[in-house]
């Protein structure tokens, strides 16, 4: 025999209001579990340390959708699976999606329109994205409780495939298919670093890139003083880490790299950073 639950699950509050899931009805939605997401976000303040690197040139009298709050749109709409922008004509009204928003679920009050979301994302520099990189390695940082011994940092591309004509397409004949091909840092599981390339990246690129994503990951800087220490060894490896690859990177951040060719990885001694 089924047996129903009638058990209501409490979340965190927005404002005064609580927010709890139960089966009573009212203004329904399909993506409930994204408040799971917004409970993990406000525990690790990923959306409000975003926000807080990109700038804002509008008016803040006439700002009715702050950066905040299109971020959070945004990207609880790609986690939920909503990649495309047309799809929040109908979830800015959606009662969930205005609270991960962190706005009041009112009908009369919608979220930011895909127009808005448009702008909202070609306003964005590559400054902005730089600083952004450097919140993952914040993150990525303040996830342990003690400063592991040594890092593995694997320096790897793929294909993210393309099905229109979108700006910097290219064929690849590997992977035989359109598609971007981004540079990616990765420690174990965890993404330090994305950087968007067309398919045509040379190796004299991806030298040049990978110096930009080890500064962003490795280069000290004040925003990280307060952050855990870091570890005494980093080990570099990947298909797109070759020997003047790594080189280059490890003395554009100022570190001495010591090239083991036969395994092409290394090791780097890392400056430590004053715990928090």
């Amino acid at each position: 025999m089924t047996e129903c639950n009638r058990t209501s699950l409490g979340f965190s509050s927005l404002f005064r209001r609580k927010i709890s899931a139960d089966f009573d009805g009212g203004r329904l939605t399909s993506d409930a579990g994204g408040l799971l997401l917004r409970e993990v976000d406000r525990r690790i303040g990923l959306t409000a340390a975003l926000a807080d690197c990109i700038v804002d040139p509008r008016d803040p009298e006439k700002i009715v959708h702050d950066v905040q709050v299109m971020l959070a749109q945004r990207i609880c709409g790609v986690a939920l699976g909503y990649e495309d922008l047309n799809d929040h004509d109908t979830l800015r009204t959606d009662p969930v999606m205005q609270v991960l928003a962190e706005r009041s679920p009112e009908p009369d009050t919608p979220l930011a329109s895909p127009a808005t979301l448009c702008r909202f994302e070609n306003r964005i520099t590559r400054r902005c994205l730089a600083r952004m990189s450097g919140v993952f390695v914040d993150q990525f940082i303040a996830s342990f409780r003690r400063p592991p011994k040594e890092l593995i940092l694997d320096f790897d591309a793929t294909d993210d495939r393309v099905h229109g004509d979108q700006e910097g397409k290219f064929y690849h004949g590997y992977y035989d298919h359109y598609c971007y091909l981004p540079l990616y840092v990765f420690c174990g599981e965890r993404l330090l670093c994305a950087y968007l390339r067309p398919a045509t990246s040379t190796r004299r690129c991806t030298a040049a890139q990978s110096c930009a994503c080890w500064s962003i990951v490795c280069a000290p800087s004040g925003r990280r003083s307060k952050s855990p220490s870091a570890p005494t060894r980093a080990s570099v490896a990947g298909s797109c880490s070759n020997t003047a690859t790594n080189t280059t990177s490890a003395m554009s951040s100022g570190l001495l790299a010591t090239t083991y060719s036969n395994t092409r990885r290394f090791y780097i001694p890392c400056s430590p950073v004053r715990a928090m």
